[in-house]
């Protein structure tokens, strides 16, 4: 017999998992001026999508569609030494009244994009492609097409103190009065005409069922034996954008710093243990 979910909640993104996807997920809607829901779950372990909610299994729609990202994660690595830094530029409309080039589509390039992401400290795994709140870019060292969604600006400078990325997204969150629940763990996902509706959340106090009328995003990843990633400076003084990246028709996503054409090359991580300067490597 069908029955109706009663929601506790109805928000536009409900953010859940860990908790640099969902802070800067969280900041991304909040720009956008919608509702949000945040909930920061500590990782069960085994590297996938299911440990990342500390789901336990029990429903099977929601096993099987966790399980639908198992390739990702099947063939992740350790995370990256540093935050991604990546130089873009606006990609150039196409002028009216002429017929516009379809760009060609590249599974294999989606597949390696996937296995990127879910390796990084910082990744995240969209139920949508749409309603991204994205603009797309073009990055500087490759040529391809990217999708951006801008967390928040910072300055970089070696006359200021050198940047916890972490430290700064718990900030931001603060500031926009984004207070995300803790200890939470996903006991089912909710199907609509078999799509995702939202979520079952259990939390310390209690069990909410969570609608998410646009999208729902899982941040993954963030292991604690991840989190000692260095700070970040720069030679000269850079204005650059803390992003969510994409890439059109994929669902996974990771936390970049996003330049300028050329500030990308100022751009450095410092060792805190040994003080040392990195150069970044662009994308």
């Amino acid at each position: 017999m069908f029955t109706e979910t009663q929601w506790d909640h109805e928000v536009d993104i409900v953010c859940i998992g860990a908790e640099g996807g969902v802070l800067a997920a969280g900041l991304v809607a909040a720009n956008a001026d919608l509702d949000v829901y945040l909930g920061i779950s500590e990782s069960a372990g085994g590297g996938d999508l299911a440990a990342t909610l500390s789901y336990r299994g029990g429903d099977g729609p929601t096993t099987k569609h966790l399980a639908g990202f198992d390739y990702a994660f099947g063939r992740a690595g350790r995370a990256h030494s540093f935050w991604p830094v990546r130089a873009v530029e606006d990609t150039v409309p196409p002028r009216p009244h002429r017929r516009a080039a379809v760009e060609p589509f590249f599974g294999a390039a989606l597949e390696q994009w996937a296995h990127r992401c879910a390796a990084a400290a910082s990744g995240l795994v969209y139920n949508r492609v749409t309603k991204r709140q994205m603009t797309q870019m073009r990055s500087c060292a490759r040529g391809d097409k990217v999708e951006v969604a801008v967390v928040g600006s910072v300055e970089l400078s070696p006359n200021l103190p050198a940047l916890s990325l972490r430290e700064w997204l718990r900030s931001e969150a603060s500031d926009q009065g984004l207070r995300p629940e803790t200890e939470v763990r996903l006991l089912k996902l909710i199907f609509e005409d078999d799509g995702v509706a939202g979520a079952l959340i259990e939390t310390p106090d209690r069990v909410l069922a969570v609608r998410a009328r646009e999208n729902l995003v899982v941040g993954t990843r963030d292991f604690p034996m991840e989190r000692a990633h260095p700070l970040v400076s720069a030679t000269s003084p850079v204005t650059a954008n803390v992003c969510l990246v994409s890439k059109a028709a994929s669902r996974f996503g990771e936390l970049e710093i996003v330049t300028a054409p050329g500030d990308d090359n100022r751009v450095v991580f410092v060792d805190t243990p040994e003080a040392q300067l990195q150069l970044a490597s662009g994308l």
